[in-house]
């Protein structure tokens, strides 16, 4: 066998490797989909309601069921008789946090929604 030859054959099987490694890695990552959705969202804990002087505060638990963080949470909230738009900075990938809200009227359950109505992705 020459040198040209052996030149050859080792050029096709590290050509050949490459090209067997990229698709493992294709197939591979097949199944994972990173989405742009982000799942968020909102629950009143109803049963933790306080009542300060002339105020009742209501929890809301935030859930950011989503992979990614985001920044920038807009939720709206609406009681029936007051609507406002609250703003929570951060919320990271797969987590939860409270956030508390400070209404003139005990809400009725059911009467209030809260929202999220934008983000931004990190």
């Amino acid at each position: 066998m020459n040198k040209q030859r052996v030149g050859e054959y080792v050029t096709f099987f590290l050509s050949l490797l490459i090209v067997l490694g990229l698709a493992v890695v294709l197939v591979k990552n097949i199944g994972k989909h990173d989405s742009e959705i982000i799942g968020l969202k909102s629950r009143v804990l109803w049963k933790d309601i306080a009542q300060t002087e002339n105020q009742f505060i209501v929890p809301v638990e935030v859930i950011n069921e989503g992979n990614k963080t985001v920044n920038k949470i807009i939720m709206d909230v609406n009681s029936g008789n007051q609507q406002f738009e609250v703003e929570l900075e951060y919320l990271g990938g797969n987590s939860k946090k409270k956030v508390f809200l400070n209404l003139k009227e005990r809400p009725v359950e059911g009467s209030l929604t809260v929202k999220p109505l934008y983000y931004l992705l990190d």
